[in-house]
């Protein structure tokens, strides 16, 4: 026989928030793990917090295949980006050729490579909010976060049946045949979080609200940004090997000055091309900016990038063009550097993005994670690739036109 336990109101309360909790989560795993298996979508990860706060990292993008037809200005789509991987951008113009003009979230110019159909996998309809930070967690290797996480959710399933339905207590006979719905409702859960932790992540960057019917998505900038500095703002200058990033916005808004004065008469910096890639010590074919080094050990950790504007001498409009960045922690200087990071971004077909147009160059490291000693901080390093590059390379920052930035979500 089976009795129960008076239930106490604070115990009733507290049932009613576990059941709230382990119900929400549920919807909305099924939202975004079966609604997709049913219609026929996609699920994609947004793995980037540059939407917040419309969109943030873990929040799922459902998105129905791409069915080839023509795409009209504004619509979101999901490709395949061969120097990032899988994005979101908004599409902001059709080219002649039936390629499209896409754009990231809080960027000046519209990406640099158009977009060709074929890249196109899906297209933006409905997101649902948060249930992705399990792919999130599990693509980064937090399994700590992850178990903590579960466990939190596990204890909200204890509390709402505990709570709701008293302390049972058992005076013999067989278990009743419940148990094995129960048992039958754990493994669904475990498959559903399986599922969620194999969804596929994508860098979100929106530009614009877009109403799909289901839900609006609109713009946002959560980048923390450290923007890269010149030794005066505004003034032409010598070639400085290092230079410091700051977290103050470039308030300098005339011509870009020329930071080079003893290699050339030409505005911003050149970047001589070299065959060393990052281990080039020449100062002519490199340039780093770094953060003033603070006392006490730290962590740094999310997805991190530099945003940089650069031409390929005298913008030439079909010289290719190949720049690696690389992503350090270094003690007093910058001394004592050791790479985490780098990427390389590579255009064969031509780096120009018109005349006298610098070209808003991302170089995505992606999701970091690594402690820093006392004293340290991070730096960034930049070079022109001789092997991919046809001629030298500009590069333009500190103005509020080039406002060129490390930034970390």
């Amino acid at each position: 026989m089976r009795t129960r336990t008076p239930m106490s109101p604070r115990r009733f309360a507290a049932g009613l928030a576990g059941l709230a909790v382990v119900a929400g989560v549920a919807w909305l795993a099924v939202l975004a793990v079966v609604t997709p298996l049913v219609l026929g979508w996609k699920s994609v990860v947004v793995t980037s917090g540059s939407m917040e706060p419309a969109l943030h990292r873990g929040d799922v993008v459902l998105a129905p295949p791409y069915d080839g037809k023509r795409l009209g200005k504004g619509t979101v789509v999901v490709f395949e980006d061969g120097e990032r991987g899988l994005m979101t951008h908004r599409v902001v113009a059709r080219n002649e050729d039936g390629s499209y003009q896409t754009r990231g979230d809080n960027n000046p110019a519209p990406d640099s490579t158009p977009l060709r159909p074929e890249q196109i996998i899906a297209t933006g309809r409905a997101m649902v909010p948060r249930i992705g930070i399990v792919s999130v967690l599990a693509q980064e290797g937090r399994w700590g976060d992850l178990a903590v996480l579960g466990a939190l959710v596990a204890g909200a399933g204890v509390l709402a049946r505990s709570a709701l339905r008293g302390r049972p207590e058992w005076s013999g006979g067989p278990l009743p045949p419940r148990h094995k719905a129960r048992l039958v409702g754990a493994a669904v859960a475990c498959q559903l979080v399986l599922a969620l932790a194999a969804l596929p992540g994508a860098r979100a960057a929106w530009i614009a609200p877009t109403s799909n019917g289901v839900n609006t998505m609109a713009s946002a900038a959560a980048w923390q940004q450290w923007y890269l500095n010149t030794p005066i703002e505004g003034v032409d200058s010598v070639a400085v090997t290092d230079l410091t990033l700051g977290t103050t916005k470039p308030a300098y808004a005339g011509a870009l000055p020329n930071y080079d004065t003893d290699r050339d008469a030409e505005p911003g910096l050149t970047v001589v091309r070299g065959n060393l890639g990052l281990a080039e010590t020449d100062p002519a074919k490199f340039q780093r900016w770094y953060l003033p080094p603070t006392p006490g050990a730290k962590n740094f950790s999310g997805n991190v990038r530099l945003r940089l504007y650069s031409a390929v001498r005298n913008f030439h409009p079909t010289a290719r063009g190949s720049m690696t960045a690389g992503l350090y922690v270094c003690a007093l200087g910058p001394t004592n550097c050791n790479l985490q990071a780098s990427v390389t971004v590579d255009r064969p077909g031509g780096w120009a993005a018109g005349a006298t147009t610098f070209v808003d160059t991302v170089f995505d490291f992606g999701a970091v994670n690594f402690p820093m000693p006392g004293n340290h901080d991070i730096a960034v390093k930049v070079v022109a690739d001789a092997a991919g590059s046809d001629d030298d390379m500009w590069l333009a920052y500190d103005t509020t036109t080039w406002s060129a930035a490390v930034q970390r979500t």
